[in-house]
């Protein structure tokens, strides 16, 4: 995606509950992409997207867990992209969310964008 977004991705098939963004306090267990015997806490206050298994992101969406990699088996799949910054940013994330959808389309069953924001905190 050539918008320059922050961007992640989960395997939905390995998310356990909901996934939410909150900030963490310290005792949660996050395992960093490709160090599957890696275990680390989030500081107290940081930016996580978490499971009810535990963490899938840090650094808002700048680190990624390996138990919810995506990989060439993967089925299911939500792709994250993400700004701070909406009001200045926010076309440069659409331009990017529809350069990724139309990059995944030929290649998906079914795709769908989501806009999360405060005042739409839940995907339908």
């Amino acid at each position: 995606v050539t918008a320059r977004r922050t961007a992640g991705a989960f395997d939905l098939d390995n998310v356990t509950g909901d996934v939410v963004i909150r900030h963490a306090d310290g005792t949660e267990s996050f395992t960093p992409l490709g160090e599957p015997d890696t275990v680390e806490n989030p500081k107290p206050g940081e930016i996580i997207y978490a499971d009810t298994t535990g963490v899938l992101t840090r650094h808002w969406n700048h680190r990624d867990a390996h138990r919810t990699r995506v990989t060439e088996d993967s089925t299911h799949v939500a792709f994250i992209l993400e700004t701070l910054h909406a009001t200045r940013d926010g076309d440069l994330l659409k331009v990017a969310a529809d350069e990724l959808e139309g990059l995944l389309a030929p290649h998906a069953e079914q795709t769908a964008v989501h806009y999360l924001s405060p005042a739409q905190p839940q995907a339908a």
